[in-house]
């Protein structure tokens, strides 16, 4: 059986959008969070869900991640910020 492979922490899909916005160098005020319940969703959705694993593989952060994956594909509008 696999196992799940994760970074640690929790972001929202907006959270995530900001993240790329701010390696790829974009303007990250033109990403609106929306709340759930504002999508007029027909089916019903938790309010929260995040995956959680106890026994799964720890992968590098979701930040060391995303700047991989830009690099990886050349992007020009990638600059080379670290946090910290």
């Amino acid at each position: 059986m696999g196992r799940h492979r994760m970074h640690t922490g929790v972001i929202t899909w907006a959270g995530l959008a900001e993240k790329v916005a701010d390696i790829a160098g974009l303007d990250r005020s033109l990403i609106h969070a929306v709340a759930l319940k504002d999508m007029g969703l027909i089916a019903r959705r938790p309010s929260y869900s995040a995956l959680l694993s106890e026994k799964g593989v720890r992968m590098p952060s979701l930040d060391d991640a995303l700047q991989r994956c830009f690099q990886s594909m050349n992007n020009p509008y990638v600059y080379q910020r670290r946090a910290g």
